[in-house]
């Protein structure tokens, strides 16, 4: 229950740049994310401004950014009121597709945060804008034909990001 989401979120706070505690607690965070009542026990306790503050800090950390973008995508299915909230990941996770076009797990994730994040949030939409990221879903999906998966969740993003929120 929630004693042990606060003792997770307590090991990153506490470890914010240890690579294997990055890893499990992201490994945690995506496995409760997807159960709506232990999702918004992580939510409750500050956990998606933890997660987005390790995020930040550890833009070359692929594996835990990718359960992160799971994490946070299954938070803002639960709960849209924590897109913009997350949307200071932003940044990190276009910077970390743009440097990793070869690391399709991760693109793959990083696109369905992105989709999700426009779709909710104007704002957000407004932000992947700005920091090019119509050039990096482009990109995506021009050199990773290979990977229908990877395909699909670049697609959506790309529809929802030039959506025009009128």
């Amino acid at each position: 229950g929630s004693g042990a989401i606060d003792a997770v979120i307590c090991a990153l706070v506490m470890h914010p740049t240890t690579a294997p505690t990055l890893i499990k607690a992201g490994g945690v965070f995506s496995n409760i994310s997807a159960e709506a009542p232990l999702a918004e026990a992580f939510a409750n306790a500050q956990g998606v401004s933890v997660v987005c503050d390790a995020m930040c800090n550890n833009g070359a950390a692929i594996g835990f950014l990718e359960v992160c973008c799971l994490t946070l995508r299954n938070i803002i299915f639960h709960f849209p009121q924590y897109a913009d909230e997350a949307a200071s990941t932003i940044p990190t996770i276009i910077e970390a597709m743009r440097d990793n076009m070869s690391a399709t797990a991760y693109l793959k994730e990083a696109c369905k945060f992105l989709w999700v994040l426009a779709a909710e949030s104007e704002s957000c939409r407004s932000k992947i804008l700005e920091l090019d990221g119509f050039a990096i879903l482009m990109q995506c999906i021009d050199q990773n034909g290979h990977d229908h998966k990877l395909q699909e969740a670049a697609r959506g993003a790309f529809s929802q990001v030039t959506v025009d929120g009128a």
